[in-house]
């Protein structure tokens, strides 16, 4: 039984698989930015429930906040306060 199936470039299929594949290069672009960077500055953001470090450059997650600086962040932002 011979094979007929035939792909429309404009189908959904098509579409999704086209951008599935940008994503995916994109990620690995991204990746290797961040593992090229020094990550010389960085800065403590909220993300959902949590505090971690985040390089300011490549935007990479470093790690989590301690209590410490989850603290002294406070008082920084406090004082900042008009």
């Amino acid at each position: 039984m011979e094979n007929t199936t035939t792909y429309d470039m404009d189908s959904p299929k098509s579409q999704v698989d086209k951008l599935l594949g940008d994503k995916n290069r994109i990620e690995k672009q991204i990746e290797q930015i961040q593992s090229d960077c020094s990550h010389t500055s960085k800065s403590l953001k909220q993300n959902q429930s949590e505090v971690r470090w985040y390089c300011d450059e490549c935007k990479q997650a470093l790690g989590y906040a301690s209590k410490d600086e989850i603290e002294n962040s406070k008082r920084i932002f406090k004082s900042a306060t008009p």
